[in-house]
């Protein structure tokens, strides 16, 4: 029985049962509804004619009759009259009986005042109302029923069955005829979406036998997207996969085959006996046998008799195992009758289904053979060069670590001497110094009080060649201090724009001399303080100003201080960028290497006519290396150069309490009053005392040691009284000592004389 006949046979007498049961369910809820709505109907009948009961009955009670005979006898009849007039259907009607079983009234008049007491509907009016089914003159009628107590009445309202059922009665021929309809419709229905559904699988079974009968070209045709399409496409790319894994296999067959005929090792197969089942191709290109030489003959044959035994036997031990064994080296006999060296390999796979025997991989290892008996004299003769050798380096090790503690010994004496260097600069240096600024001062003192050009112009000379000198001497001692390690930055809030304008007031002379127009610029973006070694950076300035004056002899020298774009925001710190820019004679391109090298500069003209030692921008560049930048140069000949100096995280300051960004010798006058005030009588005894008697000397003398301990003092005494401007009038009076800038010194001890003398007159 096929699956079309399996499916029709068990579903089709599920459906005619289920559709009979549908039929049969609905005729009789049909009835129940009708008997509900013929009851509902009898109900409002039944309470109409209470209705008109109650209305006699409440008459008489309103006049008061309800005991006079004659009265009562009127209103029942007039209620039986009237009642009897009510249209119960076609068929029904209402009556009333008492409650000792006589009739009251009945469309029938032969059953009036019949005694029907023994009627078992009549036995069931014990309650006030109610539903029952009485059988009254052959016919089995619907009633429902109501007591009339002020009477003692039962009243009923009756309708026949047969006008209830009339409709579901019509209607039974028609469900029937509807039934056996359906039914032929829905087999017929049910047979060819069984042909339908069964296609499909038809379809399969046949694609199906198509692919095991070899043909792998089949294919279903999809006729929907329902789950008999999804499994035809599913069986069609399983049928594509099979077809390409068949391929694959063939081309993988093919390929291995082709490797093992083509390769250069033998490649056996032998059976439990040892006997040859398969020889590679190879087999005759190696030994000299055809593969069809050999075939079925014992391989143990081929073996030398020294080595048979023990091959035979680790042969019937693997035999017994499957784990792939090491590699044996045996001699096997060639078909020119000489003795080949092969290396042999053997894999278990007796019980394997298609090879059943023993695989055997071998490769001729004469070549290697010779090639180590090579290796064993090669290395045997390297053993004896080695230990030649090694005699050799005995003797050169001990040579170099001879010579290592000759070298250890000349670095510690080159450290020494270079420490000695160091040491003799610095003490020479100060030494010279001090004498200097004295020659200095004195000279500068002498050109004020001479008049005769001769001798000013000597003068003039001195204090030139003095300068230059002491200019000298504080770059050799920085750079003695650089390379000793010694030197180290203090660090102070610094104003960029009190900086900037110290810098212009210093160089104002040589700049009006020469005529050059000096710009400085800040960017707002910068902080107002920035914490730098104010000396150190003050020294790169000032350098390196100095030399765009000196190179430059039209048109402009301008310094900009500006943040470096792009740069990620860090908090506190801000890079800084500074360029000082010239429109000089410029510097080679291949010179801008060397001039930051000690003692260098861009050619001997250069330094024949503008003079120098190549100090300045060594000094430069190691002072920013210390501060943890760099500075560069752009330059083109004959049009001017830039200097970059870039410092990539300046820490931001804050202004110190009583710091303002005046000038300093501004500061010292506007400030002048307010120190002669704030002053106790102590402290300006003790200025008068201590400092004054002092200030003459040190102006003509100009003894740096002397000055720097009156600033001191100064410092010493705003310190201990808490006294801020003039602790920090005697910083700048030191700082100005530290960089010997004679100018300034001059001044400051002016304004110190000047104003301890108005504070002794103001009193």
């Amino acid at each position: 029985m096929n699956t079309y006949s399996k499916i029709l046979l068990t579903t089709l007498p599920l459906v005619l049962f289920f559709l009979f049961a549908t039929v049969g369910t609905t005729y009789y809820f049909s009835r129940t509804a009708l008997i509900d709505l013929g009851e509902t109907w009898l109900d409002t009948r039944l309470s109409e004619a209470m209705d008109i009961a109650k209305a006699q009955g409440n008459m008489l009670e309103k006049y008061g009759l309800e005991k006079i005979t004659a009265s009562i006898a009127k209103a029942k009849l007039d209620a039986e009259t009237v009642i009897s007039s009510i249209e119960v259907g076609k068929q029904g009607y209402i009556f009333a009986v008492d409650n000792k079983g006589t009739i009251i009234f009945h469309p029938n008049k032969y059953l009036v005042d019949t005694d029907v007491s023994s009627e078992k509907w009549f036995q069931q009016l014990v309650s006030n109302t109610g539903r029952l089914i009485l059988d009254m003159e052959g016919t089995e009628n619907l009633a429902r029923f109501q007591a009339f107590k002020q009477w003692e009445w039962f009243i009923l309202a009756v309708d026949p069955m047969e006008e209830v059922y009339g409709i579901t009665n019509r209607m039974k021929p028609y469900l029937v005829s509807l039934g056996i309809f359906a039914a032929v419709i829905i087999s017929l229905a049910l047979m060819i979406l069984t042909r339908r559904l069964t296609r499909p699988l038809e379809e399969l079974v046949q694609g199906a036998e198509q692919i095991g009968q070899g043909n792998l070209d089949i294919r279903i045709p999809v006729r929907g997207k329902d789950e008999f399409g999804h499994l035809a496409g599913e069986f069609n790319q399983m049928a594509s996969r099979l077809q390409e894994t068949l391929t694959a296999m063939q081309y993988s067959e093919e390929h291995f085959r082709a490797l093992i005929e083509n390769t250069n090792d033998l490649i056996w197969i032998l059976d439990a006996q040892g006997n040859f089942t398969y020889a590679s191709p190879s087999t005759q290109r190696i030994l000299g046998y055809s593969p069809e030489d050999i075939m079925g003959m014992n391989a143990f044959d081929f073996v030398h008799p020294d080595d048979k035994e023990t091959l035979s036997h680790r042969f019937n031990l693997r035999a017994e195992s499957t784990v792939t064994a090491q590699a044996t080296e045996h001699r096997f006999r060639h078909k020119e009758a000489y003795w080949c060296t092969l290396e042999s390999i053997s894999k278990n796979l007796l019980g394997h289904p298609s090879i059943k025997g023993m695989v055997i991989n071998s490769r001729n290892i004469n070549k290697r053979k010779l090639a180590e008996e090579a290796l064993k004299r090669s290395h045997q003769e390297l053993e004896n060069r080695v230990e030649e050798r090694t005699s050799e380096l005995l003797v050169l090790n001990k040579t170099l670590n001879t010579e290592i503690l000759n070298r250890k010994e000349k670095e510690i004496q080159l450290k020494e001497a270079n420490q000695a260097k160091s040491d003799f600069l610095a003490n020479v240096s100060h030494e010279i110094r001090t004498p200097l600024n004295s020659v200095i001062g004195f000279s500068e003192l002498l050109s004020t009080k001479i008049s005769d050009k001769q001798q000013s112009g000597y003068l003039n000379a001195i204090t030139t060649a003095g300068k230059s000198l002491l200019s000298l001497i504080n770059d050799i001692l920085d750079l003695s201090k650089m390379e000793a390690t010694k030197l180290k930055l203090h660090r102070v809030p610094v104003s960029l724009e009190l900086l900037f304008n110290e810098i212009h007031h210093i160089f104002n002379i040589k700049l009006q001399e020469k005529s050059l127009k000096f710009t400085a610029q800040i960017d707002t973006d910068l902080p107002k303080f920035l914490f730098l070694d104010d000396l150190r950076f003050r020294q790169v300035l000032i350098n390196l100003i100095d030399n765009a004056i000196k190179f430059t002899e039209n048109g402009q020298v301008r310094m900009i201080a500006k943040t470096q774009p792009p740069y990620k925001k860090k908090e506190g710190v801000v890079p800084l960028l500074i360029q000082i820019e010239d429109t000089g004679i410029g510097i080679q391109p291949d010179k801008t290497d060397i001039i930051f090298e000690s003692f260098q500069q861009e050619s001997a003209g250069t330094s024949r006519k503008f003079g120098g030692t190549g100090l300045g921008l060594a000094i430069c560049k190691q002072l920013l290396t210390l501060m943890g930048g760099n500075i560069s140069v752009t330059s083109t000949p004959g049009k001017g150069s830039r200097f970059d100096l870039f410092l990539p995280e300046v820490e931001i300051g804050k202004q110190m309490p009583n710091q303002t960004t005046q000038n300093p010798t501004d500061l010292t006058q506007n400030n002048s009053n307010f120190l002669i005030k704030s002053l106790t009588p102590e402290i300006k005894a003790r200025l008068s005392e201590e400092i004054l008697p002092q200030l003459p000397q040190l102006q003509e003398g100009m003894k740096i040691s002397d000055i720097q301990n009156i600033a001191e003092k100064i410092i010493a005494l705003g310190s201990q009284y808490q006294i801020t401007e003039l602790e920090n009038f005697g910083k700048e009076l030191f700082h100005h000592t530290e960089s010997f800038d004679i100018e300034h010194i001059r001044f400051f001890l002016k304004q110190l004389a000047d104003t301890i003398e108005n504070m002794n007159k103001i009193g």
